[in-house]
C-alpha cells in the first residue's frame, strides 16, 4: 500500500536523521510538577503524583539530565511504555460482566510528566503553523469548552431570529483512539511538515506498548 511503503521510508529517514528537539529545563519541569494534581494513584512503579511533588530540587536536576538525554536521543524509555490497567465496575452493585466494567490505564507519573514536556512542543509547532481550527476548544489551554457551547447557541439564536434552519452533526467513534492507524498517523504528521526531530520521539512513543490488568489482588503479567 502507498501509505505502508512512504511509512517505511520515511523510518529509515528518521533513523539516520540528526534533527534534534530544544532540550527542556529545571524551571520548565518544575513548572509541570506544580501543575500536578496531588493524586496517589500510581503506575507499575508506585510512584505517584503526591510524592514527585515532594521531591527536592536536587532531583529534579537529575531528571532534567535524564529528560535532555532522550530528547537528544529522540527517544522515549521503553520501561514508561508499560500501563497498568484497573478496572472500575459500571454497576452500583453484583459482579459486573467485562463490558460493564470501565478501564482506567496508570503509566508512570515521570513519563507523564515527560510527555507533557514534548506535547509543548508539539502544541507550540501545531500551533505557529495553524494546523489547529481556531473553532476547537478542546485539548487546547485557554480554550474553555462553554466557551464554544456559547457560540453554538449564539449561532442557532440568530438563525431562529432569521427564520433560517440550523443542522447539526453530532459524531462519536467508538474506541477512536485505540484504531488509530499508527503508520498513516505517522506519514500525516510528515506531510504536514512536523520536524524530524519531533517526529522520532512520535514514533518512539507509539511503538511496543504494553498493559497488564489488575483486578483486585490478582495480575495478568
Amino acid at each position: 500500500m502507498e501509505i505502508e511503503e512512504e511509512h517505511r521510508k520515511l523510518i529509515n529517514e528518521l533513523s539516520i536523521s540528526e534533527e534534534t528537539v530544544e532540550l527542556t529545563s529545571a524551571f520548565e519541569i518544575t513548572k509541570f510538577i506544580k501543575k500536578l494534581k496531588p493524586k496517589k494513584s500510581s503506575g507499575f512503579d508506585q510512584i505517584s503524583n503526591f510524592m514527585i511533588k515532594l521531591l527536592p530540587p536536587g532531583y529534579i536536576t537529575c531528571l532534567t539530565i535524564c529528560f535532555n538525554v532522550w530528547i537528544k536521543e529522540g527517544r522515549y524509555p521503553e520501561q514508561w511504555k508499560l500501563a497498568k490497567i484497573v478496572t472500575l465496575n459500571k454497576l452500583k452493585a453484583g459482579v459486573p460482566r467485562c463490558d460493564q466494567t470501565r478501564p482506567i490505564s496508570l503509566l508512570a507519573t515521570h513519563s507523564k510528566l515527560f510527555e507533557k514536556i514534548i506535547l509543548e512542543k508539539v502544541r507550540y509547532w501545531a500551533e505557529m503553523n495553524q494546523l489547529i481550527p481556531s473553532e476547537q476548544s478542546g485539548f487546547r489551554p485557554q480554550c474553555l469548552l462553554p466557551t464554544r457551547v456559547l457560540s453554538i447557541y449564539q449561532e442557532v439564536d440568530n438563525n431562529m431570529a432569521a427564520n433560517i434552519p440550523t443542522l447539526a452533526i453530532y459524531v462519536d467513534y467508538q474506541k477512536a483512539y485505540d484504531k488509530v492507524w499508527h503508520a498513516a498517523l505517522i506519514v500525516k504528521l510528515n506531510r504536514l511538515g512536523m520536524p524530524h526531530g519531533l517526529l522520532k520521539f512520535c514514533v518512539s512513543w507509539l511503538n511496543d506498548r504494553q498493559a497488564y490488568v489488575v483486578l483486585g489482588e490478582q495480575s495478568s503479567n
